[in-house]
């Protein structure tokens, strides 16, 4: 009998070790369905725009601000208009605002910026000021990523996505 309740009481103990330790994994891991973005404690690298027919990579940064938008984005994707300004750059409001860390930096074409907080910046150009840099495009070299932004030719629709 003396056993038997060692045996329960030991049993017992398990059972209540292994549930606690998977509670606590299930809190550090999300998972985001439908998306090939691999996320652990809540780290995302890549977030994607959609600009006409094309799907553009953006390698995101680490800092403050990429973790605010990509917590948007959890929610739903973002759509905003972009416009040329200075010949450099396609900028529009994102209807939401983000944490800035600005530092003085010099953009090259691919960059993409928080500007203000509330605009996102996707740049075809150099310019020099005080920004947080959200990330990087990948795999456009500057002709091209400035037909796909259609360049100096106004507005452009701009979707953000995780997917």
């Amino acid at each position: 009998m003396r056993k038997t309740i060692i045996l329960f009481i030991a049993v017992l103990l398990i059972a209540i070790c292994f549930t606690s330790a998977c509670k606590g994994a299930d809190n550090n891991t999300k998972e985001y369905k439908n998306t090939s973005v691999i996320e652990e404690k809540n780290e995302i690298m890549e977030i994607y725009l959609y600009i006409g027919q094309k799907r553009l990579t953006v390698s995101l940064e680490d800092n403050p601000s990429t973790v605010a938008l990509t917590e948007l984005l959890l929610q739903g994707d973002i759509t905003y208009v972009a416009d040329d300004y200075g010949g450099f750059e396609k900028v529009g409001d994102v209807g939401h605002s983000l944490p800035r860390s600005d530092r003085q930096i010099t953009t090259k074409p691919g960059d993409v910026i928080l500007y203000q907080g509330r605009s996102i910046c996707l740049y075809y150009g150099q310019n020099s000021w005080n920004f947080t840099k959200i990330g990087s495009i990948k795999g456009y070299e500057e002709d091209e990523l400035k037909g796909v932004l259609l360049a100096g030719q106004g507005k452009i629709n701009v979707r953000i996505s995780l997917k």
